[in-house]
């Protein structure tokens, strides 16, 4: 038993599947995907900007947040 373990063939996809004649369709990301992905990445990306920007504004006394410019 050889197992072809190159990296190239762990990223291939495996060719779609058939099941009484219907051609199976490939996982996807959805909507609701994105929408958790932008949170769980986004939301900490956004609170630690906040954070940085308010204690280089309260070392400065400078605002340099984008709340500043409305």
């Amino acid at each position: 038993m050889t197992a072809d373990t190159s990296w190239l063939t762990r990223w291939r996809m495996p060719p779609p599947q058939e099941v009484m004649g219907h051609r199976i369709e490939e996982p996807r990301l959805t909507g609701m995907a994105w929408v958790w992905g932008m949170l769980v990445l986004g939301g900490p990306l956004l609170l630690l900007g906040m954070a940085v920007d308010g204690v280089i504004q309260a070392i400065t006394g400078q605002c340099t947040g984008v709340w500043c410019w409305f």
